[in-house]
């Protein structure tokens, strides 16, 4: 099996597959990160301890290979290009799986050959160094069918907690108010997941992002479900810093077209306002701007 993306949910799912006893391949960006992971492996810390052998390679010199299962685990915005280098080396894949934030991805994956399969993951999860992820809160990795062509089962691990969903769609769109509910106030409030729940200004602030997408996704029917799990995610990872923020801090482009872009596009074509969440995109699009 394959991961492309070498970031830590990358690694963590390599690792994971690598311990049942797969064969795993990783494709990195970087020949250096290729380089230490053939000669280093990949190193496990936290809440989860082991190490795992895996074979890697960059997607710029990926030789043409077939795959059971392969991942993709890269920004969604990096998405296509991942792909591209892929589809010019002709190789197969019987099983897809894209974990991404957001749901603007979704059309780019609709075209390709193979079961397909979308994830949301809940580990906390963190990249040390090129070889090294540290596990920070324990979670579940939620896995739903996007487009069969196949009765065949999906490729599990059991050493990861995968919770089998029967509409992705619905599973998106509870990661996508999570993602929306966190990412843009840590990132420009410079403070760690827990900060949500414990300051109240925070909190108030994360009550009114939650209130206008559940409204733009017509999912106020489940507003105390989804609100319970919003929290229960800032709770399991309030040490943590969101990924957003990561990207913001260090001037990296942020993922705001996945998450906010896609709940403003679904208010224009709902007729549905959503002030808060176009403000805090607007505030994020023009400091990625610069």
């Amino acid at each position: 099996m394959g991961v492309i993306g070498a970031g830590a949910i990358g690694l963590l799912l390599a690792s994971a597959y690598e311990q049942e006893g797969a064969d795993v391949m990783v494709f990195t960006r970087r020949p250096a990160q290729a380089c230490r992971l053939n000669k280093e492996g990949i190193r496990v810390d936290g809440l989860l301890s082991y190490t795992a052998e895996v074979k890697a390679n960059t997607t710029n010199e990926a030789i043409p290979m077939s795959f059971d299962l392969l991942i993709v685990a890269v920004k969604s915005y990096d998405v296509a290009t991942a792909l591209q280098s892929f589809f010019q080396k002709n190789m197969a894949v019987r099983q897809w799986l894209f974990i991404q934030n957001g749901m603007s991805h979704l059309d780019i994956i609709s075209s390709l050959q193979g079961d397909i399969y979308v994830a949301g993951v809940e580990y906390g999860v963190k990249k040390s160094t090129d070889t090294c992820v540290e596990v920070t809160g324990l979670g579940r990795i939620r896995v739903a069918p996007f487009r069969l062509f196949t009765t065949e089962s999906f490729v599990e691990t059991s050493f990861l907690q995968i919770e089998r969903a029967c509409h992705y769609k619905e599973m998106l769109e509870d990661k996508l108010i999570v993602n929306v509910c966190i990412n843009p106030l840590t990132a420009l409030l410079g403070v760690k997941n827990g900060a949500l729940l414990t300051e109240p200004s925070y909190k108030q602030a994360m009550r009114t992002i939650f209130r206008e997408a559940i409204s733009v996704l017509n999912r106020d029917a489940d507003w105390l479900m989804l609100w319970r799990r919003v929290v229960s995610v800032c709770q399991k990872t309030s040490d943590n810093t969101s990924s957003m923020r990561a990207d913001y801090e260090v001037g990296r482009r942020l993922e705001t077209e996945a998450i906010m872009g896609y709940l403003l596009k679904e208010a224009d074509r709902k007729k549905k306002a959503a002030p808060c969440i176009a403000f805090l995109s607007h505030l994020l699009v023009n400091r990625n701007d610069h």
